[in-house]
C-alpha cells in the first residue's frame, strides 16, 4: 500500500504504549487469519515482550505492524475489520476502572486521566457539545511514523465494540466522524458502527446521546473503583515521569548536531511553553540544562567509542567548535 512506502524507517523510542494494547491488536489480526509472530519479527518487535502485559513498546513499532499487515492482506479497510473482530478481554487497569464506574460518562471522564497506562499520550477525550450530545474524540499522536487511518478506524471500532460489551448492547453512536478522506465502502462503516459516517471532519469522534452515556453500568462498584484508582495514580505517575525525561532527552539528541537546541525550541516541539516544560522537569527532580548536559556527554562518549575525531565529536554533541567542546570535557571531568 502506498501509505506504508513513504514512511521513514527510524522510530521514536520516547513514545511508548502498553504491550496490553499491542496484545489487543495482535488478537484482532489473528481473528483475521494473520500469523502474528512473523509480523512481530518483520518489524523488529520482540514477541515475548509483546505478550508481557506489564511491558511497554515503542508506538512506532505498532505503526510498522499496521504497515506490514496492510501489505500482507491488501485490505483497504483493515482497521475497520480488525476493530470489529476484537475479542473482549479485561487485561488492563483502565478497563477495570471503566467497568466499575457508575456510568459510562463518569468512567470515561475519570478513566481517560489514566490512559497513558495504555497509550502514548492524551489520545481520547470527552466533549459535551450540548445538553443532549457528547463526543468521544480520538487524537492522532504520531512519532517518527504518522498514525494511519487504519489505526484510527481500528481504535474507534474497537472502542465501540468494547462499550457495547460493558453496556450489554446499550451503546450506539448517532454518528461517527473521521478526519481522513473517504477511503472505502460507506455500507461497511454503517454495518460496523450502526450509523452514518462522515469524512474530512475537523476531528475523529463518536457522537453519542448524553442519555445513553449516563445510564448506569451493571458492574458498578465504588469501593473497587477507589482501590483501582489509587493503583492507577501511582502507575501513571511513574509512566509520565519516565516518558517526559526520555522524550526531552531524545528530542535534544535529535537536534544537537543540526538545529537549534534550546529550551524554547524543544518545548515548542512538544507543544508546551518553555515555562511549563521547565516546571514539569523540576517536578521530576531535573532541569532542561541538566538533561542537555547529560545528553551531550552521552553523545560524546558514543562518538569516542566509535573512534570519531574531536572535530566530528564536538559537532555531533552540539558544540560550536572543538575549543568549546574541550572546555565542556574539562568541566565534566572536574564534576567526577
Amino acid at each position: 500500500m502506498p501509505e506504508s512506502r513513504s514512511e521513514p524507517s527510524r522510530i521514536d523510542p520516547s513514545l511508548t504504549i502498553s504491550a496490553a494494547w499491542t496484545q489487543i491488536l495482535l488478537r484482532a489480526f489473528e481473528a483475521l487469519g494473520l500469523s502474528t509472530r512473523p509480523l512481530c519479527e518483520a518489524v523488529g518487535l520482540d514477541y515475548a515482550t509483546a505478550m508481557d502485559s506489564d511491558a511497554r513498546v515503542p508506538r512506532d513499532l505498532v505503526g510498522r505492524l499496521w504497515m506490514v499487515a496492510t501489505d500482507e492482506t491488501g485490505d483497504r479497510m483493515l482497521g475497520l475489520h480488525a476493530g470489529e473482530n476484537v475479542q473482549f478481554v479485561a487485561n488492563n487497569l483502565p478497563v477495570h476502572l471503566l467497568m466499575s464506574s457508575r456510568t459510562l460518562e463518569e468512567g470515561l471522564a475519570r478513566g481517560f486521566q489514566f490512559q497513558r497506562l495504555l497509550a502514548h499520550g492524551e489520545v481520547a477525550s470527552l466533549h459535551e457539545i450540548n445538553r443532549g450530545t457528547i463526543e468521544i474524540r480520538f487524537r492522532r499522536i504520531g512519532g517518527a511514523l504518522s498514525v494511519t487511518p487504519h489505526e484510527i478506524e481500528f481504535m474507534m471500532a474497537m472502542f465501540t465494540r468494547f462499550c457495547q460489551e460493558i453496556t450489554r448492547g446499550d451503546f450506539q453512536p448517532e454518528q461517527v466522524l473521521f478526519e481522513h478522506p473517504f477511503r472505502g465502502n460507506l455500507e461497511e462503516y454503517s454495518r460496523v458502527f450502526g450509523c452514518n459516517a462522515l469524512f474530512s471532519e475537523p476531528h475523529n469522534a463518536l457522537v453519542m446521546s448524553a442519555e445513553t452515556m449516563r445510564r448506569p453500568l451493571a458492574h458498578h462498584s465504588q469501593a473497587e473503583y477507589q482501590q483501582l484508582e489509587a493503583v492507577a495514580e501511582s502507575l501513571v505517575s511513574r509512566v509520565s515521569s519516565t516518558g517526559l525525561i526520555h522524550e526531552v532527552s531524545n528530542r535534544i539528541r535529535d537536534r544537537l548536531s543540526n538545529g537549534t537546541c534550546d529550551v524554547d525550541t524543544i518545548a515548542s516541539l512538544m507543544a508546551l511553553s518553555s515555562r511549563t516544560l521547565q516546571r514539569r522537569l523540576n517536578e521530576e527532580g531535573t532541569s532542561f540544562r541538566a538533561l542537555l548536559e547529560t545528553t551531550r556527554q552521552s553523545v560524546a562518549l558514543e562518538c569516542f567509542e566509535r573512534g570519531l575525531d574531536v572535530e566530528e565529536t564536538s559537532r555531533r554533541a552540539g558544540f560550536s567548535n572543538p575549543r568549546a567542546f574541550a572546555r565542556a570535557v574539562r568541566r565534566w571531568n572536574e564534576s567526577y
